[in-house]
């Protein structure tokens, strides 16, 4: 499967804005949460059909848009956008996960379709 595609498919779960108001930062992790946000991937999770590429693709988009809510949270601005997802960033992350024990099959089949 191309990396534009499994990207589209991944972005069809989600809405297209997510209000991160409830958000906070947790200090002892130097981390972020937003219960919304979390609420809002598992129901594409749920959404996703067991479809490992639609999987994968919800769970590199949720990373992005923790790291776009915190980022925003941080300037006083508390919702973020699907369209701030950045189509270069995702295929990196993409293929970084597909690094990992139990994707070799998944990472065979995107550098036949990628290259």
């Amino acid at each position: 499967m191309k990396a534009e595609e499994i990207f589209k498919r991944g972005l069809k779960y989600w809405p297209t804005e997510i209000d991160v108001s409830d958000g906070k930062e947790v200090i002892e992790t130097n981390g972020f949460l937003s219960n919304n946000l979390s609420s809002t991937w598992n129901e594409a999770e749920e959404n996703a059909n067991k479809n490992e590429w639609d999987e994968i693709a919800i769970w590199i988009i949720f990373g992005l848009l923790h790291i776009s809510a915190r980022v925003n949270f941080k300037k006083g601005i508390h919702k973020i956008y699907l369209s701030e997802i950045n189509y270069e960033e995702f295929k990196i992350k993409l293929f970084d996960a597909l690094q990992y024990e139990g994707y070799e099959l998944m990472l065979s089949e995107y550098l036949k379709n990628n290259n």
